[in-house]
């Protein structure tokens, strides 16, 4: 028995239905955007040269984040809002459906006077210690 249909019960197809404020019928599936790729290596070259009676030389070489990618960290999640309708003014009479409202990042907030920006641009980019710069190392090591 599942939750019922809906954007993450279990049942129906996944889907959000609806009449966009431009009067076009909009079918969004679920799961349909996805951030994009990040890109992070992290790499180490090691050589050995033996030196006899025991003896040992390493050179090393170690990159962290070597490709130095823009990796962004958080996106706009937010593409549209639900338009009240209005109900019927009577039985019988119809009243107006609700409408679909897309956010195309031209509306300003009211608090700040800024743009909102549009659905999946990009908001941050390498926020966390897990994005950090490129950082090459090298290393001599000699065993005895």
């Amino acid at each position: 028995m599942g939750l019922g249909p809906g954007m993450n019960g279990s049942g129906g197809d996944n889907r959000v239905y609806g009449t966009g404020s431009n009067n076009q019928i909009y079918n969004i599936g679920r799961n349909t955007y996805r951030y994009p790729a990040t890109w992070k290596a992290d790499v180490r070259l090691g050589k050995t040269f033996d030196l006899g009676q025991m003896r040992q030389l390493e050179l090393l070489m170690e990159s962290f984040n070597l490709f130095n990618h823009q990796n962004v960290t958080e996106l706009e999640t937010t593409g549209y809002y639900l338009g009240s309708g209005t109900p019927p003014s009577e039985p019988g009479a119809a009243g107006t459906p609700p409408t679909l409202n897309f956010l195309t990042g031209l509306r300003t907030n009211a608090t700040t006077g800024l743009a909102t920006p549009a659905f999946g641009q990009p908001l941050n980019v390498n926020a966390t210690d897990f994005y950090r710069e490129r950082q090459i190392q090298l290393g001599l090591r000699v065993r005895f």
